[in-house]
């Protein structure tokens, strides 16, 4: 039995939540569907077996041709998510140093977003201000949370048993 091939409703969904930043409620609407209902259409879509596989299809073209994969970003992201300050720096009561740059972990480095050095002259004297400034780790922490699905975007509410029950009293009496 062959494969079910997209409507062309889905086609233009695939296509504009490809192109539209991987909004599935504003691809929802690109594609023709209702704006009262884009915005269940577009999750919903998103759950539907084809359009995976064709959003599969584009995810892996993309990989071939930047030569970047879905591996190498997460494992970006993790070094930003679980980086530690105290790997890069050191301080104390004479204050604050950094570790060289040869001596820092791959892992390290890769967090680090930016490291800056002003000097200036002060009625003291010379005077130094060294500045390091890690990625956003909040960011990059949410960015995995959602790959792994820990943030629903809708709520679901399942009854129990018993509310089930009660419900059945009253319709049935």
């Amino acid at each position: 039995m062959k494969g079910r091939k997209l409507t062309p409703k889905q086609a233009n969904f695939v296509r504009a939540y490809l192109t539209n930043g991987f909004n599935a409620t504003e691809a929802a609407k690109s594609a023709g569907y209702s704006e009262k209902t884009a915005h269940s259409q577009g999750p919903r879509l998103l759950e539907n077996v084809e359009v995976q596989k064709e959003l599969g299809k584009y995810h892996q073209k993309a990989e071939t041709k930047v030569d970047v994969t879905q591996d190498m970003i997460l494992n970006e992201l993790r070094k930003i998510a679980f980086a530690d300050l105290r790997r890069a720096t050191s301080w104390d009561d004479n204050g604050v140093s950094m570790i060289a740059s040869d001596e820092l972990d791959d892992d390290t480095a890769g967090a680090i977003q930016e490291v800056s050095e002003k000097s200036s002259m002060t009625q003291f004297g010379h005077s130094k201000q060294v500045k390091i400034k890690m990625y956003d780790k909040q960011r990059a922490l949410e960015l995995l949370g959602k790959h792994l699905g820990m943030f629903a975007d809708r709520l679901k509410v399942e009854p129990d048993e018993k509310f089930h029950d009660v419900v059945m009293k009253i319709l049935h009496g």
